[in-house]
């Protein structure tokens, strides 16, 4: 019945959102249909609306759990009326039509995305059928060869579950690790960074000597000092003025070669940092 999902071709290409239309079915057959019942009619209906039904080929699987979900909805609202008795027909019909409803929509959802996600449709069924399985290992019927653990009660029946079910939550995170780490390429292992080389020093024989530049300030000064000197008269005058030509002197001669002396030393400081 679900082999012709293999066949369908695109309802709108400019949708990706959009259900594909599956072929018409060369083995459909009304008198076979009619005599279907129970959960192989509702299949039937479920498969035969998305070959021939051009609305429920363009539902998505968002729009389609949308409805699952206000269906379950009106079934909360019907269970919590308080005529919701299994005395009362008209209620207990209700109830049936809201469960047929989830029903329904949980199947189309479940075709929807098996086409959209290229997913048997059987295999919804067979992950559920083992999860349960695996969670309630206390029945008989599918429990471990060696005797059903013990579940007396509802508690112990949940704690059961609860268990198997961190235990399913470890092993995804260890699989979900491992597959991290397989996708993570290995970094290459960094190669050590050359060492800067050392600016070069200035010479010592192109650097100036500091008596050298002393004399020759103090030469320029002196010459400076004969041309001021004719302005001033006063003997204390022309001493404070030599005075204050000299002090000028020594702190430009002072700046000068402090500036050379770092020049000089920086290449091993930074070698000392480093």
């Amino acid at each position: 019945m679900f082999s012709a999902f293999t066949k369908r071709r695109s309802l709108h290409q400019e949708e990706d959102e959009a259900f594909e239309i599956i072929s018409p079915s060369k083995v459909a057959n009304k008198n076979k249909f009619h005599d279907l019942h129970g959960h192989d009619r509702l299949n039937t209906v479920v498969l035969e609306l998305q070959r021939s039904c051009a609305w429920t080929q363009q539902m998505t699987p968002i729009q389609l759990t949308e409805f699952l979900l206000g269906e379950c909805k009106e079934l909360l609202h019907e269970l919590a009326k308080p005529q919701s008795k299994p005395q009362n027909k008209s209620s207990i019909q209700a109830i049936k039509s809201e469960v047929g409803d989830c029903l329904f929509d949980a199947l189309m959802l479940n075709a929807c995305c098996a086409v959209k996600f290229k997913y048997d449709l059987s295999e919804c069924f067979e992950i559920a059928s083992e999860k349960v399985t695996r969670r309630t290992p206390y029945i008989e019927l599918w429990g471990p060869s060696d005797g059903p653990k013990a579940a007396s009660t509802s508690r112990e029946c949940e704690a059961i579950w609860q268990n198997e079910k961190q235990k399913e939550n470890e092993r995804q995170q260890q699989q979900h690790q491992q597959q991290q780490q397989q996708n993570t390429p290995s970094s290459p292992s960094p190669s050590p960074s050359p060492s800067p080389s050392p600016s070069p020093s200035p010479s010592p024989s192109n650097s100036p000597n500091f008596i050298d530049m002393v004399n020759s300030i103090l030469s320029e000064t002196a010459l400076n000092f004969q041309w001021l000197s004719d302005f001033y008269e006063n003997e204390t005058e022309k001493f404070f003025l030599v005075l204050n030509t000299a002090l000028v002197s020594c702190a430009v001669t002072s700046c000068f070669f402090l500036g050379q002396a770092y020049r000089t030393k920086r290449p091993l400081i930074d070698q000392g940092r480093e």
